[in-house]
């Protein structure tokens, strides 16, 4: 009797690997960036490293990669996330209702595999927004607070569901209260203080990174990035059916009782909507489905489960018969087979970290064409902004900030061959 109250689990986990261990693609929006850090972590350097992100994930990753160096590792970490979240709502919260209407969502098995942030990141802030509703756990602000600056500690973004959250549920409370909630969220942010430190000499590095990567994104000065990315991809509108069939349902959610839940899950959806307008961000908002299981009837569970079955095989069919990867792993092995001698593939603009994370080699060394361009060049820096500012008056000298990205070695890429 007791195995068969586990049966849940047991499935989900056995689903969750078969999907780690058939599933071609790994290859996702910045998922080369993490990737490639986690394997040079791991000790396999086959490229100069692009960095805009926290390396918290990578850093954690490289420890399996460590144990069996591969993207079936890779995938097996990603889904691990799945499984923690699937367990706070079957055994902590004890919500079969949520635990179904998540293990059936189309969102979580369409984010599963992915190497993106976002998964540790939702788990923590799950598991920080529990902590802040279970009134009768002694300390509970202190958790919640210590995961929630875990998920910042994860991913950049959360800064700002960070901001709505403080102050939706904070608004009304003690100073004491909000400042030591405050405390204990900043502890929780210091593990990627402290792995920036001792990676980059510079403790705020990455933050600096993804703050300076937004700011020039914001300015216009990034091309072909935008700040709102709805107006540029409104089948990001799907996720009303790609959470579940059954989301318009919340409109039965009781307002007055919930308000401050409503609040906060309305804000944070449309920020990440206009903001991002992607399936991935909105694993973040799990508690919706916890919600949502508030408020379905046994019957519209049970016709969610079966419609998102099929939603799910049109979300990730094509990670099963994507082949492309697999295409450009058998070039590079017949390229690095052909030419022995070679130390460098100089690959097309932006492409060295999505070509070094297929390959799990350390040679030959991937090379930014950009990088090789300011070699031939004779340039000491592969780019740089200057931020002017116009006056109306006849000033004596106009204030211009700049930013300059200067080249990391001196590399003279002898023995090179362009892919």
């Amino acid at each position: 009797m007791k195995l068969k109250k586990y049966i849940p689990l047991i499935l989900i986990a056995l689903i969750l690997i078969l999907f780690a261990l058939f599933s071609q693609k790994i290859g996702f929006h910045d998922s080369s960036e993490y990737i490639t850090f986690a394997k040079n972590f791991a000790g396999i350097k086959n490229v100069d490293l692009f960095n805009t992100h926290s390396i918290v994930y990578p850093a954690l990753i490289s420890v399996f990669l460590k144990i069996w160096p591969s993207a079936t590792m890779l995938k097996l970490v990603n889904v691990g996330w799945i499984f923690l979240i699937s367990l706070v709502l079957f055994f902590w919260l004890k919500d079969k209702r949520a635990f179904l209407l998540f293990a059936f969502s189309p969102l979580t098995w369409f984010v599963s595999i992915q190497t993106t942030p976002v998964l540790p990141a939702s788990f923590f802030f799950l598991v920080a927004y529990l902590f802040l509703k279970k009134e009768h756990i002694r300390y509970r602000l202190f958790y919640s607070g210590f995961f929630l600056g875990l998920a910042y500690a994860f991913y950049d973004p959360m800064i700002f569901l960070i901001a709505i959250f403080v102050l939706t549920y904070f608004w009304d409370k003690k100073f004491y209260l909000v400042f030591s909630y405050l405390i204990f969220l900043f502890i929780g942010v210091l593990p990627r203080l402290i792995l920036d430190y001792a990676v980059f000499n510079m403790p705020f590095y990455s933050i600096i990174r993804f703050f300076g990567t937004n700011m020039i994104i914001s300015l216009g000065l990034y091309e072909g990035a935008s700040t709102l990315h709805i107006l540029n991809n409104l089948s990001a509108l799907l996720i009303i059916f790609i959470i579940s069939p059954f989301l318009f349902r919340l409109y039965k959610l009781k307002f007055a009782e919930n308000k401050k839940d409503v609040v906060f899950l309305a804000i944070s959806g449309i920020l990440i909507l206009v903001r991002t307008a992607g399936f991935k961000y909105f694993l973040i908002a799990t508690i919706l489905l916890i919600y949502l299981a508030k408020v379905l009837s046994k019957r519209e569970i049970k016709w969610h489960c079966i419609i998102s079955i099929f939603i799910i095989i049109w979300l990730a069919a094509g990670f099963f018969t994507y082949t492309h990867e697999i295409d450009i792993q058998k070039d590079l092995a017949e390229i690095t087979s052909e030419f022995e001698e070679i130390d460098y593939l100089v690959t097309g603009t932006y492409e060295a970290g999505y070509l070094a994370s297929l390959s799990w080699e350390k040679e030959p060394y991937f090379a930014w064409y950009e990088d090789f361009k300011a070699k031939a060049d004779n340039q000491t820096h592969l780019t740089g902004y200057d931020f002017g500012f116009d006056s109306d008056l006849a000033l004596r000298d106009q204030l211009i900030i700049s930013a300059n990205f200067k080249r990391t070695n001196n590399r003279t890429y002898e023995n090179s061959i362009f892919v």
